[in-house]
């Protein structure tokens, strides 16, 4: 379990520091990764407007944060309790989840994709 443990705050840490940097840099500069799909076909996808979410999220503009992705703004919540329920599941037991956490996920990404279309008609 221990190590279990440490390579499960390993990785929380990782990403921690690579999203405070990433925050910090977008914050002081205003410049961010540009999406490939919105560059190459003019189309948001899925995912576009992430970045601005985030970022209006931390500053506390919650407004101006649904506007940039409504579904992710609601079911991003949903996401990372999944994530880290399943997490806290394989620290527990060592086993990793197989059940109706992965089809809530699953779901989420379907319905992700159906929102990228829809914001695009």
């Amino acid at each position: 379990m221990k190590k279990r443990l440490q390579n499960t705050m390993k990785k929380y840490a990782v990403l921690l520091c690579i999203g405070l940097a990433y925050f910090i840099w977008v914050f002081f500069t205003g410049w961010s990764i540009p999406c490939v799909i919105h560059l190459l076909t003019g189309y948001q996808c899925p995912a576009c407007g992430i970045t601005r979410m985030m970022v209006a999220l931390l500053s506390g503009q919650f407004l101006e944060a649904y506007s940039y992705n409504p579904f992710l703004f609601f079911n991003l919540p949903i996401i990372l309790f999944c994530i880290g329920y399943a997490d806290w599941y394989y620290l527990k037991t060592g086993k990793r989840i197989t059940n109706k956490l992965s089809v809530v996920l699953w779901l989420e990404g379907f319905f992700l994709v159906v929102f990228g279309i829809v914001r695009n008609i």
